[in-house]
């Protein structure tokens, strides 16, 4: 089989990958929303490295009344704890220009992923097409919340349904810290995603992301997710 892989960019600075990503993500949203006033989704991940793409996308002119966006993945956590996704999406977007931007959360009231794991598949699965997403990845390999250690993994990355999320709840190590319940898009979300862009900082990072470029059947998760998204995919990296 013939591996279609991603463009990949690299750049000298943090700075300078910030800028292209926010420009790569505003066109994307920009050309959709004010085609003919249709409203479009996009997925955004936590963690440290999209964080300031977004507080410099909220400054962006766009019809921010017709962009829904959505966390990729949550950790099952108040919104006031330090670990929401949802708490950093809303302090770096949704303010100045973004203020607009319609905010759909992945976690419920309920006590655990699995037992809102319906609630928000209702609620993902009312979002309007077309999807986008920015992902980030971690120094073992994992997007979302795609963790090579959850008992959910295997079953996860070969699930052939439609559903758009998935309860998992990787084993406690230094990169998951405390947080082990989650919810996190499943690759059927990938596969309906138009265009993604990925980011990557760090030697660390992007020699890992080397590797398994070279090795496609290499089995992380990151290697999931590029053969799922294949063109769709755009890679931004620093050394």
């Amino acid at each position: 089989m013939t591996i279609q892989h991603p463009k990949i960019e690299v750049f000298d600075t943090r700075e300078q990958l910030d800028g292209v990503a926010v420009d790569r993500i505003s066109k994307m949203l920009d050309g959709q929303s004010k085609n003919g006033g249709r409203a479009c989704t996009l997925f955004m991940s936590g963690g440290s490295t999209p964080g300031p793409v977004y507080d410099r996308l909220s400054e962006v002119d766009l019809n921010w009344r017709n962009i829904y966006v959505a966390p990729a993945d949550e950790r099952w956590v108040d919104e006031r704890d330090q670990g929401s996704n949802a708490r950093t999406i809303k302090q770096t977007l949704k303010k100045n220009r973004a203020g607009h931007v319609n905010f759909i959360p992945m976690k419920s009231e309920h006590s655990s992923p699995d037992a809102g794991a319906l609630s928000i598949e209702m609620n993902y699965q009312q979002l309007p097409r077309p999807f986008y997403i920015v992902l980030g990845m971690g120094s073992d390999g994992h997007i979302a919340s795609w963790f090579k250690t959850a008992p959910e993994y295997q079953s996860l990355i070969t699930r052939r349904d439609k559903f758009l999320v998935a309860p998992i709840h990787p084993e406690q190590n230094e990169i998951t810290g405390a947080y082990t319940s989650r919810m996190t898009i499943t690759p059927y979300t990938l596969h309906m995603c138009q265009k993604a862009i990925l980011m990557i900082t760090g030697k660390e990072k992007h020699d890992l992301l080397t590797a398994c470029l070279e090795q496609p059947d290499k089995h992380l998760p990151v290697n999931h997710a590029i053969n799922i998204l294949k063109s769709k995919l755009t890679i931004l990296a620093t050394v």
